[in-house]
């Protein structure tokens, strides 16, 4: 179903049976204590019954179904659907997003999507695998984030070629975070359950409240800095494996690099030798044939040429050094105590895991050109990270790569991604005999290949030439990556975004015009004569706590010239007022009143109204002084407020100044309004 019905659609009390909307009809009966016997012999739309009973015993006994009732059914008619689930999604969520795309679910799109599922899944499986290496837990941890991510996501996603999974990003964040914390790849696969739940439950919640709109607060700048930092550590954290040297791992960029330095004279040219094959195989099959699932068969190919080099004689590690014991499936064996230690985790998890997410759904929306809903994928990214904690998995995300290749595979709806996860799931069935025989400095060194693709070029060339705040917040972002916890730069970079911000649309500018001669309004220049009695203040934008104070400052020093008599505050283009910007113009009233000055307001609209009456603003002023904006006729507040000037003056005639925050804006727009 698209959206749960809302008070509208359900049956009145006291109706025998309820209107049918048409043969596809499911709504659950509302009134409980009597027959519902729509026509038909006896049975609904639905097919089921509600039973008779007693008000008395139906209180006691809740609602009693007939055999041939439904689980869906009955879950619909249940306390808890109907005062919690119901309410939540009638908000804009979807339940089964999935339902759309299967109505019309035809021969074509069968075998489209099952030629695009299987292509993904061979793309998927050795990208799992990788990316388990990054975190320091055994391979199957990827593979399960792989397989459940991408099976869970498309239900409740409302982008229906957007792959879930295991990526760079948030598998990078994972090591920085368990390094941090100081666990070993014993209590890493005891921790990631915890961490897992609490990042999905985070994102369901936020979802629930729809504050996926809160993402544009968090600029593109702290998206690539953090991408780049991820990149360089990733590189970083694969070279004891590309070198072939037994190290252990490094809390810090520079203390990897130092560990390297140091055992240079160790190097395993075998391993050398392996890791150079599968970048220059990989980077040969996507010349020249870009759509093969070119990272499985360089493995593949690479894993030949190991297994003749173990023959010869030559010793290198395996990937059977990663895969470990057996997966503890779910919450098992959970360690209370590392809850609070993993909250702070599992919210950067949760923020940068919806950044990518919704960076990636918004990409390929633009591709096809179908919208992407921010809510509805934050939630289904919950509920996949969610999932996946119950199944030993490593933190899920959105995956460009794999949503990319969906794309151009000729994926048609999310039963692509679907057969994606059920491939990858088989393929590591039938291949986990194998799996040991994989030479580790292969897939170590395609980890940085991955990671780099991640990289924008033309990203950095316009962050770096469209303003200094962009081009701070991403040097501050990516040193903040490599010098401190990856999470760490997360928060750095989001709020030094919201600060500037804040400093843009905090800081009002004003500008001085005058009528000429002619009745143009014109900029006042330096030298221009200053002996006007009537001041309209053009306000615009956000006037909202952070630019109150700076508003009164300026205002104030208005007042001060002895040749005024009456400002005009023109707040048609005004927004967000709150309590500070109204304390803010109550104390400019006063201290005008001080200097012998009137206020005026023009322009209003409902939003200023509601909050001048509520604080009392509008007694204040005086409803005389107060002109609502008509929006027919744009310049009417403003003509009124001026004939109310001059009534107070006691003239006919006034010299008029004109501040506008826009000194560009034109002539006849600045001075009819």
């Amino acid at each position: 179903m698209d959206h749960w019905p809302g008070p509208s659609e359900t049956t009145r009390p006291g109706d025998g049976e309820r209107a049918p909307r048409g043969p596809g009809d499911h709504r659950p009966f509302q009134n409980a204590g009597r027959t519902a016997a729509p026509k038909g012999g006896g049975r609904g739309h639905g097919g089921f019954r509600v039973a008779a009973e007693p008000a008395s015993h139906s209180a006691a006994r809740g609602i009693r179904l007939c055999p041939d009732v439904s689980l869906r059914q009955t879950i619909q008619q249940s306390k808890f659907f109907r005062q919690v689930i119901r309410p939540a999604f009638r908000g804009g969520l979807r339940l089964l997003p999935l339902q759309d795309h299967l109505r019309d679910y035809d021969r074509n799109r069968r075998i489209a999507d099952l030629k695009a599922g299987l292509n993904v899944a061979l793309l998927a499986f050795p990208q799992a695998m990788a990316f388990s290496l990054i975190v320091g837990v055994p391979i199957q941890y990827g593979v399960a984030a792989a397989v459940v991510g991408a099976l869970v996501g498309p239900i409740f996603a409302s982008s229906r070629l957007v792959v879930f999974g295991p990526t760079n990003a948030a598998a990078i964040l994972c090591l920085s975070v368990f390094i941090n914390l100081g666990l070993n790849p014993a209590e890493r696969v005891v921790a990631l359950p915890a961490l897992l739940a609490m990042a999905g439950l985070f994102l369901v919640v936020g979802a629930w409240f729809r504050v996926a709109g809160l993402i544009q607060f968090i600029s593109r700048p702290v998206i690539v800095g953090y991408l780049t930092a991820a990149v360089i550590l990733v590189t970083a954290s694969q070279l004891r494996f590309i070198l072939g040297l037994d190290l252990p791992e490094a809390a810090s960029l520079f203390g990897m690099l130092g560990l390297v330095a140091a055992h240079l004279m160790e190097v395993q040219w075998p391993s050398v030798l392996l890791a150079l094959v599968a970048v220059v195989l990989y980077f040969v099959l996507l010349r020249w044939f870009p759509l093969f699932p070119n990272l499985f068969i360089s493995l593949i190919l690479t894993s030949l040429l190991g297994w003749a080099l173990g023959k010869a004689g030559y010793d290198f590690a395996f990937v059977s050094r990663t895969l470990g014991e057996e997966a503890v499936p779910g919450l098992q064996g959970l360690d209370f105590s590392l809850v609070s230690r993993l909250a702070g985790a599992a919210l950067a998890v949760a923020l940068l895991t919806f950044l990518e997410t919704n960076s990636v759904s918004r990409s390929v929306s633009a591709r096809t050109g179908e919208l992407s809903d921010g809510n509805q994928q934050m939630f289904a990214l919950g509920m996949a990270n969610l999932a996946s904690s119950l199944f030993a998995a490593i933190p899920v995300s959105a995956s460009w790569n794999r949503s990319l290749y969906n794309l151009l595979r000729g994926g048609a709806t999310p039963v692509a991604a679907i057969v994606s996860a059920v491939a990858c799931g088989g393929l590591f069935v039938l291949l986990f005999p194998l799996l040991p025989h994989l030479p580790l400095p292969a897939l170590a060194a395609l980890v940085p290949v991955i990671a780099f693709s991640l990289v924008n070029r033309h990203a950095y060339s316009v962050i770096v030439r469209a303003s200094r705040a962009d081009l701070t917040v991403l040097l501050a972002t990516l040193l903040a990556g490599l010098l401190f916890p990856l999470a760490t730069a997360i928060f750095l970079g989001a709020g030094l975004s919201i600060l500037f911000f804040l400093r843009k649309v905090g800081v009002p500018e004003l500008e001085e015009y005058t009528i000429t001669g002619e009745g143009q309004l014109t900029q006042l220049g330096p030298e221009g004569k200053r002996i006007p009695d009537i001041s309209i203040v053009h306000v615009e934008g956000d006037l909202f706590f952070g630019a109150s104070d700076l508003f009164l400052d300026q205002t104030r020093r208005l007042c001060e010239d002895p040749n005024l008599k009456v400002i005009i505050l023109r707040l048609k283009n005004a927004h967000h007022l709150d309590a500070s910007s109204a304390m803010a113009i109550s104390e400019l009233l006063r201290f005008a009143r001080e200097k012998g000055r009137h206020l005026i307001v023009s322009g209003a609209h409902r939003e200023i109204y509601r909050i001048f009456r509520n604080s009392g603003l509008l007694d204040a002023i005086g409803r005389d002084n107060f002109f609502m904006d008509v929006p027919s006729n744009p310049t009417l507040s403003t003509r009124n407020a001026l004939r109310r000037a001059r009534e107070l003056l006691g003239a006919e005639k006034a010299n008029i100044r004109i501040f506008a925050k826009n000194p560009d804006e034109p002539a006849g727009a600045a001075g009819g309004a």
